[in-house]
């Protein structure tokens, strides 16, 4: 029997399974990452179209978004981007709000996909991207890059992510107490701007408190880069920049609104040229990538989500 033979009778067995015992998350699971692998969407599709009926979810929200992103089947997803907004309004599922704002977002403005409310506002660089100093002192600095440095969780570009030949290290703002205060002075920020969203945003105008999830650091150098995002289960991401020895103009530099490459750019783009010191804030359905880095060029940076509790 051939792999090919193999891959199929297995999304068959679990088109059955799921016939049998509908939306069960383990089975969703299993059907979810073997259609990937195998390129193999319509099964998958139908399952995740039909779980989302029953009860609007956001994993599998994200996951069915994503399905219809690589087949290229967007007819259902604008009713359940809808459905989830109508759902997690009532029942105050905000983590699922969070998911349906990015991908409205992201189909919407670059697919100009049609929805009941126009996406047009939900894209203001004055007033959405947000970008402010924190005075480390040195030691401060040079404590949170050691810690970063020696850490033993570290992945050379992470499959199915957006790094690009750079690390990606794992680590906990309660990891030292020099990181525990940076968290706290970047949650400072934080607040202040999402006052700021609450009074001008048409849709980010929650009044709730955020929570922040696990960080983590990007290294790059000599042409590491990242490709276009976002951050579709975040409200608020962040950058922190730690170490930018950039030594040419154009290296290095964050582009938010960057488009994928299979996307048609309908919107122009902000540059920001990263200092060490610098914070930037911004909604997560922004895309953003970064241009790469030159030969002689060091960047250490930490990424974070917030997440509406």
């Amino acid at each position: 029997m051939t792999m090919k033979t193999t891959a199929s009778t297995r999304l068959k067995l679990l088109d059955l399974a799921l016939c049998q015992a509908p939306h069960t998350p383990l089975l969703l699971d299993q059907l979810y990452k073997t259609s990937i692998n195998e390129q193999s969407y319509t099964i998958a599709m139908k399952h995740f179209q039909n779980s989302l009926y029953q009860d609007a979810n956001r994993g599998d929200l994200y996951r069915y978004f994503t399905l219809c992103r690589l087949s290229n089947q967007w007819d259902s997803l604008p009713y359940q981007i809808e459905r989830a907004f109508c759902q997690s309004s009532a029942t105050h599922n905000l983590p699922l709000w969070n998911t349906a704002l990015s991908i409205k977002a992201y189909i919407d403005h670059y697919m100009k996909r049609t929805f009941t409310t126009s996406t047009s506002q939900l894209f203001n660089i004055k007033r959405d991207i947000y970008s402010e100093h924190i005075a480390l002192n040195p030691s401060m600095n040079q404590d949170i890059i050691s810690t970063l440095q020696r850490s033993t969780t570290r992945h050379y570009e992470p499959k199915g992510q957006s790094t690009r030949k750079g690390d990606v290290i794992g680590f906990k703002w309660s990891d030292t107490e020099t990181l525990s205060q940076l968290h706290s002075m970047i949650h400072t920020h934080l607040k202040r701007y999402m006052r700021r969203l609450q009074q001008h945003h048409p849709m980010m105008n929650h009044s709730s408190s955020a929570q922040s999830s696990h960080p983590w650091a990007i290294s790059f150098t000599n042409g590491e880069h990242q490709i276009s995002h976002i951050h579709p289960e975040g409200y608020i991401s962040g950058i922190y920049y730690l170490i930018n020895s950039h030594t040419k103009h154009s290296a290095g530099h964050l582009i938010m609104g960057s488009a994928p490459r299979d996307f048609i750019p309908v919107w122009d783009t902000h540059t920001i040229t990263p200092t060490e010191g610098m914070l930037v804030l911004f909604p997560s359905y922004y895309f953003h990538s970064t241009t790469p880095t030159d030969q002689h060029q060091k960047r250490l940076s930490i990424a974070f989500d917030y997440y509406l509790k």
